[in-house]
């Protein structure tokens, strides 16, 4: 007994090693791509930014960045929660950016290690689970985020960590391990709300071994993480007013919502939902900048579906649908939220090479020479994913002067100069009081400390249906201006918007509001008192004395 758990032990060690490798590998590549400067890029991480500028700081968990500070009920707390932790030790903004970063450079070093592990569960010892960390990690679906304060690492993490706790076949449906996996959920529901697959994975996983007393313990402590969050929301969710404020406060309507009001518009962004899904996964693999690939590597990927779906684990598959099933009915592109279903993919091509390889080489093949030709053959889609793997973190690490990088391959034909400028010239030039329209208003705040707003209202479900032909629907002036005013808008921001498939209809919106500004109405028209000398950033000053009918002078 002794004997074979040292061989076990023995035949581990390449596999801890290798992973740990990986781990520091890719997080090195990490810290070294990152822009150090750039952030609030993505809009979203602005908004956990500021809420953990808040929280550190003692306004609370609210919007501090919004002219009415509402609560924030949108967002779970538990990343802001974090990342105010570094606030507290790093308070100086926009210095403190890498630090803040640093918490999705770290989570992909935990992800990166819990690959390893649920490989080590699926393949066992060997090459396959630092196979499978680095082709998780290194992923265009995944690595990206590590230059953006985010939760789409995090959660990653404890997706994983929930595949790796999840019962399986050898009865290890214990009370431990029930409670164990209800706190990663609960953790996870914290991160995202997006998390009610993994409870539903595992209220099936339990009621399909018939553990009741597991799944009452692992409802109850997912449910004792989650309770505190809904009776926030439900103490400080009571709806905005304001129609610019309801995107920041609440979650956008669902398919099935906007199916019941016209059924032909669900059935488009569930159809479209596939398709871009499919692309997403695509990118997981590396395939969509070398598509040729697919024709090794989807065949492999199937075989390993099968069998990955066939194995006694039910948790899983169950999550895999459940999660799938989520993304496609969201209103927005798939891209980002199919991160958690990222790991499947490799993990599958790893299943279908292994069992390819025992078929083509079983141990009763005539020749040692034969058989090692035959078990290596299968290995070449694997070896494909690892070099284009190499090749695309080399290419996307690389800083380009005169660019800024987005997620993916993007690179925008601007640096961040223009914001910096921007900035520098907001802080010193308006009052503290003053309230910017912006694309970017987190940014602001964080620079300057001027509360702002999106201008636009937040239709998503018209930005990227149908396919190739979208109409980005963000309201008229005539909707827009009077919640501008409400709010006490003082300065209107152009700002480039690449990357923003709403570019284009926020650039007419903005000239509309301009021009919705005009005599009798106002005493004085929009004036343009800033360019930044790259000529992409305009900051216009709004007239905030309304002429009423008998001529004199209204309130703003």
């Amino acid at each position: 007994m002794s004997e074979a758990r040292s061989t076990r032990a023995t035949a581990s060690r390449p596999t801890r090693w290798g992973s740990g490798l990986v781990a520091l590998g890719l997080g090195v590549s990490a810290v070294v791509g990152m822009q150090r400067a750039v952030s609030s890029q993505f809009h979203d991480d602005g908004i956990y930014l500021a809420t953990a500028e808040s929280i550190a700081t003692g306004q609370g968990y609210r919007h501090a960045s919004l002219p009415t500070t509402p609560a924030q009920t949108k967002y779970p707390p538990l990343y802001s929660l974090v990342l105010a932790g570094v606030w507290r030790i790093a308070p100086e903004s926009p210095a403190n950016i890498p630090w803040l970063k640093g918490t999705s450079v770290a989570s992909l070093i935990l992800v990166v290690l819990l690959a390893a592990v649920l490989g080590r569960q699926v393949l066992g010892p060997g090459l396959g689970p630092p196979l499978l960390a680095l082709l998780v990690g290194a992923s265009p679906l995944v690595f990206p985020f590590t230059d953006y304060a985010l939760t789409e690492l995090p959660f990653l993490a404890l997706c994983l960590a929930a595949l790796v706790l999840a019962p399986g076949r050898d009865g290890d449906a214990s009370s431990g391990r029930a409670i164990g996996l209800g706190v990663v959920c609960g953790l996870a529901l914290l991160v995202r709300q997006a998390a009610l697959p993994l409870v539903g994975a595992g209220v099936l996983c339990f009621a399909l071994r018939r553990r009741w007393r597991s799944l009452a313990l692992f409802v109850a402590t997912a449910a004792a993480f989650l309770a505190p969050w809904l009776a926030f929301k439900a103490a400080h969710g009571a709806a905005v007013s304001n129609p610019l404020l309801a995107y920041y406060t609440a979650y956008e309507p669902s398919v099935v919502e906007l199916a019941l009001g016209d059924p032909a518009l669900g059935l488009q962004i569930l159809l479209a939902n596939v398709y871009y899904l499919w692309t997403a996964l695509d990118l997981a693999l590396y395939l969509t900048y070398v598509p040729a690939a697919r024709i090794l590597v989807y065949p492999v990927l199937l075989i390993g579906l099968w069998r990955l779906f066939r194995r006694p684990q039910a948790f899983l598959p169950a999550f895999a649908i459940l999660y799938t099933l989520l993304v496609l009915l969201w209103p927005w592109h798939p891209a980002r939220y199919a991160i958690p279903l990222a790991p499947i993919l490799p993990l599958a091509v790893l299943v279908g090479t292994r069992a390819l390889a025992r078929r083509l080489a079983p141990e009763s093949s005539r020749s040692t020479g034969e058989r090692r030709a035959r078990a290596a053959l299968p290995w070449l889609p694997a070896l494909l994913l690892v070099l284009m793997a190499g090749g695309w973190l080399s290419t996307f690490v690389r800083q380009v002067p005169g660019t800024t990088r987005m997620a993916f391959l993007a690179r925008l034909p601007y640096d961040w100069r223009g914001f910096e400028e921007t900035a520098a010239w907001i802080g010193a030039n308006t009052a503290p009081d003053a309230v910017l329209a912006t694309a970017y208003d987190p940014l602001y705040y964080l620079r300057t400390g001027r509360r702002g707003v999106r201008p636009w209202l937040h239709r998503p479900w018209t930005y990227f249906y149908p396919v190739g032909d979208p109409t980005p629907d963000l309201g008229t002036a005539e909707e827009i201006q009077p919640a501008l005013e409400e709010l006490g808008v003082t300065h209107l921001l152009v700002d480039p918007l690449d990357g923003y498939l709403e570019a284009e209809a926020a650039f007419e919106l903005f000239r509309d509001l301009l021009a919705s500004y005009d005599a009798p109405r106002y005493s004085d028209p929009p004036r343009l008192v800033f360019v930044s000398s790259d000529s992409l950033h305009r900051v216009y000053e709004l007239p905030r004395t309304r002429v009423d009918e008998t001529g004199g002078a209204g309130p703003p």
